[in-house]
């Protein structure tokens, strides 16, 4: 719903879309393809360390004891935030169209993206004023009392597991997609795309705040912070729950379906992540290194063409 730079996994891998034409691949976007490939291997490894060491202690992937999260989040929160995001695309396409911009430049791709987001995270975060005990603070970091101790190198853990592990998937899942269909052509998500063709320094350092940070803060409070937490409550189950936002998470990105698998995979670890913490921050946390690993991979492969 608030995604603009999920997709953007796809890219880690570089020029996956050509795929099939390794020769059109430079040195330094095969020097980071093959870095990717350790990261993978070591994310696996990290990945069987955590799930044995649980498992070790008797809790395995458990969510039994997970930190609890009193809200009043139901089916209206979600349907006020859809809807006042949904009015700022509407709204910010005719300032664009007022302003004569190109309707696929990326300032147009700015204003109306980015300022969707900004206005879906302020209802989110009023919203949740009211809904969350502890207001605000404890919606995004979680009550005092309740968090657990080592939260953050668990993140460092899960963040590392899913920016070694996303890629790999996305890059396995191609010769699949391009198998049921043959003609398929992997499109280039159109931040990248952006980015690639040059913009001025403004536009450029507001395409990645809007990567690394407002994508990543919009669609946490939105995925986890309140479908998965609405999901929890009527169900009470937390990792039916994981599951099922992790579904949506990947079919609203169905426009590129290569990216699909990681992207459900992705959301599985930041809503264990959101549950084992108790807080946003860890999902977050999670979700910006992801983004920012990803921009960083696609300006270093375009300052070597």
């Amino acid at each position: 719903m608030y995604s603009q730079l999920g997709q953007l996994l796809v890219q880690t891998v570089p020029k996956l879309s050509a795929m099939d034409e390794p020769a059109t691949t430079t040195p330094t976007e095969n020097v980071l393809f093959t870095i990717d490939l350790i990261l993978a291997i070591l994310a696996g490894l990290v990945l069987i360390w955590g799930v044995v060491g649980q498992r070790r202690k008797g809790a395995g992937l458990s969510l039994a004891e997970a930190p609890v999260r009193p809200n009043t989040i139901f089916e209206d929160a979600l349907a006020l935030s859809v809807a006042f995001y949904l009015i700022a695309v509407l709204l910010l396409s005719y300032v664009v169209e007022a302003a004569n911009l190109n309707r696929n430049g990326a300032a147009s791709m700015l204003v109306i993206g980015s300022g969707a987001q900004l206005v879906g995270l302020v209802v989110c975060l009023l919203i949740a004023s009211r809904r969350f005990e502890g207001g605000v603070r404890a919606f995004l970091t979680g009550l005092p009392e309740s968090r657990p101790k080592g939260r953050w190198g668990m993140t460092l853990c899960i963040a590392f597991v899913g920016v070694g592990l996303c890629p790999v998937l996305a890059y396995l899942t191609l010769p699949v997609v391009t198998w049921i269909d043959p003609t398929f052509v992997a499109p280039q998500h159109p931040t990248l795309s952006a980015l690639e063709h040059g913009q001025s320094m403004v536009l450029t350092v507001g395409l990645w705040l809007g990567a690394a940070v407002v994508a990543p803060v919009a669609e946490e409070c939105f995925f986890r912070g309140f479908l998965q937490t609405m999901l929890v409550g009527m169900t009470g189950r937390r990792w039916s729950s994981i599951v099922m936002v992790s579904l949506v998470f990947g079919l609203v990105h169905y426009p590129q379906p290569q990216a699909v698998a990681a992207l459900v995979f992705l959301s599985l670890l930041l809503g264990y992540a959101y549950e084992r913490t108790g807080s946003l921050a860890a999902p977050i946390a999670v979700h910006a290194l992801f983004n920012l690993k990803t921009l960083v991979w696609e300006a270093i492969a375009l300052s070597a063409r």
